[in-house]
């Protein structure tokens, strides 16, 4: 069956409600990085456009691969929107249409130097909605906050400031509210911690979500959805990284190594030592 997106119709009629929808004094986030993200529909809808002709057979395939199964997570590169689009549409449409996503963004320099460089934690925003193409993405404060009882405050620090400097989620939002226009988010980003740290912290929220979901009789992976905002590799002189030159060769084993170590440590039942070996 062939993926439909929702009609135009249907998103200029979600485009002009949900602004009105916020409440007057809301505090909504305004876009950071708009260099190669898409900030209007029209943008948006032609890099999709674009990905999915680039990207034709190999969606077929990736059509046929998840046929029948329920997609609890996906993850996603947030560079620039032309180059991560041919990945994005193998992700963002297969996603259920959740209610809530709850997105996990790394914490860049910028966002680290503002809150002091803080480690073995996660940071959560404080806004009402973050600004997107097509009008306001709420936040589902009542998930986002029992995500902060839940991990405690030694754990769990809350920061507008630091999300509003860090792009690792808003570049997602594009592709996601193209798919589902009245989605609800939970912005988390993610800091340096060791591998044990990161199981404490995964487990309290897993115990979170599964809490939540119950109380509210919702189920993961139709109610919740989970995205992973990953950084592509950083490669080449500019950033002290090029062991197998910065040719063409360099780049065929460049990318012989990324799908080595993703069919080896990311892929079929993914479990805690391909996890924590890929950690390493």
């Amino acid at each position: 069956m062939k993926y439909q997106h929702p009609s135009k119709a249907t998103r200029l009629l979600l485009v002009l409600s949900l602004p009105v929808l916020l409440a007057a004094g809301s505090k909504a986030r305004k876009t950071f990085d708009d260099v190669g993200f898409c900030t209007r529909p029209e943008q948006i809808e032609k890099v999709i456009e674009v990905s999915e002709a680039l990207e034709k057979a190999q969606l077929e395939k990736t059509r046929d691969a998840v046929k029948g199964t329920t997609i609890l997570a996906g993850i996603f590169p947030h560079d620039d929107h032309l180059y991560a689009g041919r990945v994005d549409v193998h992700v963002i449409p297969f996603l259920p249409k959740a209610r809530t996503v709850v997105i996990f963004g790394v914490t860049h320099k910028e966002s680290r130097t503002l809150l002091g460089d803080p480690k073995d934690v996660v940071i959560l925003d404080d806004f009402d909605a973050w600004e997107g193409p097509y009008g306001p993405v709420k936040v589902d404060k009542t998930l986002r906050a029992r995500l902060k009882k839940k991990l405690g405050e030694k754990a769990a620090l809350t920061s507008g400031e630091g999300h509003a400097h860090e792009h690792s989620i808003e570049a997602v939002l594009p592709f996601l509210q193209h798919e589902n226009p009245a989605v609800k988010i939970v912005p988390v980003m993610v800091t340096q911690m060791s591998f044990e740290r990161m199981k404490e912290l995964a487990g309290a929220a897993a115990a979170a979500l599964s809490a939540h979901a119950k109380e509210k009789k919702l189920s993961l992976g139709k109610d919740i959805a989970i995205l992973i905002s990953t950084d592509t590799t950083h490669y080449g002189p500019d950033f002290g990284y090029s062991p197998f030159g910065v040719d063409a060769a360099a780049h065929e084993k460049g990318t012989a190594q990324d799908r080595l170590i993703g069919e080896t440590m990311l892929s079929g039942t993914v479990g805690e030592d391909g996890i924590e070996s890929f950690t390493q």
